[in-house]
């Protein structure tokens, strides 16, 4: 409970304990051929106040950060057919600029979540079936859509989370003009769309990565 309450007042914090350095790292040529369908997400992300995108005119103002490469994964279902969408993964394990993310931080000072096997799983179902004779055993899987986008990062870690979009070509997506705020933001990538486009995108809330 402490913990909850500490990450709903200051975010989840990294743990990152070895040394912060400034690093770029160019785009995945995974994620260069499937650009239209990043941007896509990362502008709904945008819109929901989840990410922020800068360019390169602002690295002074950002200072120390470490991007790591954004690579496009294709997705399958449930049988192990490939949907012909892709899933955007964050490379927080990429070793480059002389530092590794996920090594420098440690595991051991998060929280613990306590969760059954598949044998435990298994043997649990087996157990009910002994006890309850005849009865259908019935089975879902259920996921949390955004589970990772619903948690604030800690804003003195935000630099950490971050992917390099550099000199990418690509036609930004449209926002609806209800959302004022964003008109001068869409029109300033805008007026590069089709060009070499620089663009960091920094995550402030959870991004799925490995």
């Amino acid at each position: 409970v402490d913990n909850l309450l500490h990450i709903s007042q200051h975010g989840v914090g990294a743990q990152y304990r070895a040394k912060r350095r400034h690093r770029l790292i160019r785009p995945t040529k995974g994620l260069v051929e499937d650009i239209g369908g990043y941007w896509a997400k990362t502008w709904t992300q945008v819109r929901k106040g989840q990410v922020l995108l800068f360019d390169q005119s602002h690295l002074r103002l950002l200072g120390e950060i470490a991007s790591s490469p954004m690579m496009a994964v294709p997705k399958r279902d449930s049988y192990g057919s490939l949907t012909g969408t892709n899933r955007y993964v964050h490379n927080l394990s990429s070793s480059a600029g002389g530092f590794n993310i996920n090594e420098g931080s440690d595991k051991r000072l998060h929280p613990t979540v306590t969760l059954p096997t598949h044998r435990e799983f298994a043997r649990s179902i087996l157990a009910q079936s002994v006890k309850y004779p005849g009865l259908p055993k019935v089975a879902i899987k259920l996921d949390v859509a955004d589970a990772f986008p619903g948690l604030e990062m800690a804003p003195n870690d935000c630099a950490l989370f971050v992917t390099n979009l550099n000199e990418v070509r690509a036609e930004m997506p449209e926002v609806d003009h209800k959302y004022e705020p964003l008109n001068q933001l869409s029109t300033t990538f805008a007026a590069v769309a089709g060009a070499a486009v620089t663009c960091l995108v920094v995550y402030i809330t959870g991004t799925f990565g490995f």
